[in-house]
C-alpha cells in the first residue's frame, strides 16, 4: 500500500522569484479551481472540511490557487479533482455545500458526480457522496436537528442488502435513512448500486424534489430509489457533501477522484 503523500502548496510569489523552484512546476499538484472552469461551479458553493468536520481547510470563496495534501489536481495520472485522506478512522476530506435547502422544495436539488475510488488501502467503508442535515442551522433557526445523513453513497468491502440473505462484496451502496431518529437506531435501508472498478469512474446522481428521492447510476434510476418517499425529512435544512470519508476501524490511506462534480438547483 502506498504511503499517504504530503503535498505543499507553492505560492505564486515564491515560484516567480526562485529559479530553483521553476522545474518543480511541471510536476507539482495544482489547485482544482484553476483547472479551467470544470470544477468552479461546485467550489463556488462549498467549503473544504479536512481532516475532520470541524476544520475548514479551505473556506468558501478561497479556492482560487488553493490546494493541499487533502485536495488537489494530481501532477500525473487522471487530472481529476482528488481527495486524499488517512490513516485514521473518521478522517475526511469533503466539500460541504454552503447553501441549505429542504427535501420538500418543489424545485429539485441535485448532485451529480463521476467518481473513482482510486486507492482504498485497508479500508472497509468509504463514503463518497451525501445528503446531510445542517444541525447548526437548525439550532440557529429553532428547527429540528438530528445531525445525520439522509443519504450516503459509499463503497463497502462487504454489506448485506436490505432483505437479502447473503452479503455483497466490493461494491457501491446507497444507504438511506428512513426516519429521523437522532440517537442509536437502525432506521436505514441499504441497496447495492454498482460493482467496484479500480479503473472506471461511476456516475452517481442524487436528486430530491417535493419529498421524492431518486438515485441514478450511469443515468439509470435505481429500482428501490426512484421517487422514494422522504417526507419524514421535510423541515430539516439539508446540503450535499462529496469527497472521501473513512468510516473503517482500520488505518487506511484513501484516494478518491471525481472526473466531474456539480450541484444543481
Amino acid at each position: 500500500m502506498k504511503q499517504f503523500k504530503k503535498r505543499i502548496s507553492l505560492s505564486v510569489a515564491v515560484v516567480a522569484t526562485s529559479v530553483f523552484l521553476l522545474p518543480m512546476q511541471a510536476i507539482a499538484d495544482s489547485a482544482p479551481y484553476d483547472y479551467g472552469t470544470k470544477y468552479q461551479s461546485v467550489l463556488n458553493d462549498s467549503k473544504l472540511q479536512a481532516p475532520d468536520s470541524s476544520t475548514v481547510a479551505i473556506a468558501q470563496g478561497d479556492f482560487a490557487g488553493a490546494y493541499n495534501e487533502y485536495f488537489y489536481i494530481p501532477s500525473s495520472g487522471n487530472k481529476w479533482l482528488t481527495f486524499q485522506i488517512g490513516p485514521d478512522e473518521k478522517m475526511r476530506s469533503e466539500l460541504r455545500q454552503m447553501e441549505n435547502w429542504y427535501t420538500g422544495d418543489t424545485s429539485y436539488n441535485k448532485m451529480i458526480g463521476e467518481v473513482l475510488l482510486l486507492e482504498k488501502g485497508t479500508a472497509d467503508e468509504v463514503t463518497l457522496m451525501q445528503i446531510h442535515d445542517d444541525a447548526n442551522a437548525a439550532v440557529d433557526e429553532g428547527e429540528d436537528k438530528i445531525n445525520k445523513p439522509l443519504v450516503r453513497i459509499a463503497w463497502l468491502e462487504e454489506q448485506k442488502e436490505t432483505g437479502a440473505s447473503s452479503k455483497t462484496y466490493d461494491s457501491y451502496f446507497a444507504i438511506v435513512k428512513t426516519g429521523t431518529c437522532a440517537s442509536s437506531c437502525s432506521d436505514y435501508v441499504k441497496y447495492k448500486l454498482a460493482d467496484y472498478s479500480a479503473t472506471e469512474a461511476v456516475k452517481f446522481e442524487i436528486k430530491v424534489a417535493s419529498n421524492k428521492l431518486t438515485i441514478k447510476v450511469n443515468g439509470v434510476a435505481h429500482e428501490e430509489f426512484n421517487n422514494f418517499d422522504v417526507s419524514y425529512w421535510d423541515g430539516l435544512p439539508s446540503y450535499f457533501k462529496a469527497g472521501a470519508y473513512i468510516q473503517s476501524d482500520t488505518s487506511p490511506d484513501v484516494e478518491v477522484q471525481f472526473s466531474s462534480l456539480k450541484y444543481y438547483d
